[in-house]
């Protein structure tokens, strides 16, 4: 068990001093690691079905103490002072982003402060997944963002899901 605390450690050191950018592996495995505490904390949410963006709100509690170099933001739907828009046009609200706001539109959509963009479905949501995962590969060709992932809620534990373009 010590070895899995230390690696935890590394990481979040390397996330505090920016020793260099976080790997997808690392990312997975923080995401991971918040998932694990948010079924172990907050399971009640699970077990009740409640719903996805107040689950996603406590999650985001989970994933702060991992990026705290970041912005992790639930529903944060704006771009400056305008709606995240996807390439059709609507408004886009996704359930959990890792980013960095800023107020210059260039960097807002740079690769550097866009990290994760995270779609949230419990077990009992029975819309289609693709749906988030175009939602997901649509915003990393608009914003920039450099990892997706979906979450699915399952009934014992979270299953984190990588997207690929």
């Amino acid at each position: 068990m010590d070895g899995i605390c230390t690696c935890y450690a590394e990481i979040l050191n390397k996330i505090i001093f920016c020793i260099h950018p976080m790997t997808e592996a690392e990312i997975a495995m923080c995401i991971t690691q918040a998932l694990s505490n948010l079924y172990k904390d907050d399971f009640g949410l699970i077990r009740v079905e409640a719903e996805e963006e107040s689950i996603s709100a406590h999650l985001t509690n989970y994933l702060k103490p991992y990026f705290k170099t970041w912005n992790v933001d639930i529903e944060y739907n704006r771009d400056g002072q305008v709606t995240k828009k996807n390439s059709g046009g609507d408004s886009i609200f996704p359930d959990i982003i890792i980013h960095r706001r800023t107020p210059d539109r260039g960097e807002r959509n740079s690769p550097e402060n866009n990290l994760v963009a995270i779609e949230v479905k419990g077990h009992w949501n029975r819309k289609n997944r693709r749906i988030d995962e175009l939602k997901l590969i649509d915003m990393k060709k608009r914003y920039g963002y450099q990892y997706l992932f979906r979450i699915e809620l399952e009934p014992e534990q979270g299953r984190l899901i990588s997207i690929r373009e």
